[in-house]
């Protein structure tokens, strides 16, 4: 099995923006946003965040209702800075969150 990413440790004083719609945004220094969502039905996901561009370097981690890590990712490839989590299966009525930001928590940018 593949060993998955760590990223930095969060500086003191960083922490999320609740509540932020998923779509596109902005990335400030030191945090991150979470995003919750229960699945109407049983279904498979695949989750991408990035830009165009590519500048900036992204991560994405999925955690069940319980605060449990599903799954984390920095890099969806060799060839990209945009991460993605696919093949996340959940069943109807399951609450995951999703926490969205960047590798090294000082970056900020849009996504």
């Amino acid at each position: 099995m593949a060993t998955r990413p760590s990223r930095p440790a969060q500086p003191p004083g960083a922490g999320p923006r609740r509540g932020a719609p998923p779509g596109t945004g902005t990335f400030q220094p030191y945090t991150y946003e979470n995003h919750r969502r229960t699945a109407t039905k049983d279904e498979t996901l695949t989750i991408t965040l990035g830009d165009a561009d590519q500048k900036l370097d992204t991560w994405l981690a999925v955690y069940d209702a319980e605060g449990n890590e599903l799954d984390k990712t920095d890099d969806a490839s060799e060839d990209t800075r945009n991460s993605e989590i696919s093949g996340l299966e959940v069943k109807a009525g399951e609450t995951i969150t999703i926490e969205a930001s960047t590798y090294y928590t000082i970056d900020s940018g849009d996504y």
